[in-house]
């Protein structure tokens, strides 16, 4: 099992102890499920456009660190592996609303039944390439950032921040590590 197939079942242990099946505090008839990491995604690439502008070196690794770790449990709570994941070459950040949106776009066609996404092992190959996409520009991000790897930045955040949060017994920070909270 690869590295980052590791910390993919981490992060879903954890975030399953926490969050469950993510049902709104908002309406608790709604269950978002594997939604709500989803939305925290575009959440993280709001907060990297804001280091961004910003200059800010430490806010544009915070937020890719978070990004991969809502990918991870966005794509466990659709049973999605990472053990086939290898990088490929991409244009780089000019392209990560762009790559975040094409897999918001799969989602939504899943959810919606239509242009074959109601054939469900297509929407999920869909949606896994997707995410692989994403990764590809988040390793280009990453050199421009000076960080070796995406996976690193986030297996490094988990292990000593998000980790030690709990959200079911602290909802209010988590227990505050320090951290924006994910």
């Amino acid at each position: 099992m690869s590295n980052i197939e590791n910390l993919r079942l981490e992060i879903q242990t954890w975030s399953l102890t926490n969050f469950g099946v993510q049902r709104s505090k908002y309406d608790q008839t709604v269950v978002l499920g594997h939604l709500a990491p989803l939305l925290g995604v575009a959440e993280e690439a709001g907060e990297y456009s804001q280091a961004c502008e910003k200059g800010c070196l430490s806010g544009k690794k915070d937020a890719i660190a978070d990004m991969v770790i809502f990918l991870f449990d966005f794509a466990s709570r659709l049973d999605i592996n990472f053990e086939s994941y290898t990088v490929e070459s991409s244009k780089g950040r000019e392209v990560l609303q762009q790559e975040i949106g094409i897999l918001f776009h799969h989602v939504l066609k899943m959810h919606q039944g239509i242009r074959g996404y109601d054939d469900k092992e297509f929407a999920l190959t869909e949606i896994k390439e997707s995410i692989f996409s994403v990764f590809d520009v988040l390793h280009e991000v990453c050199n421009q950032v000076g960080v070796s790897d995406p996976f690193s930045l986030a297996t490094e955040t988990f292990m000593k921040t998000v980790s030690k949060r709990d959200w079911s017994n602290k909802p209010e920070d988590g227990g505050n590590h320090n951290h924006e909270a994910v």
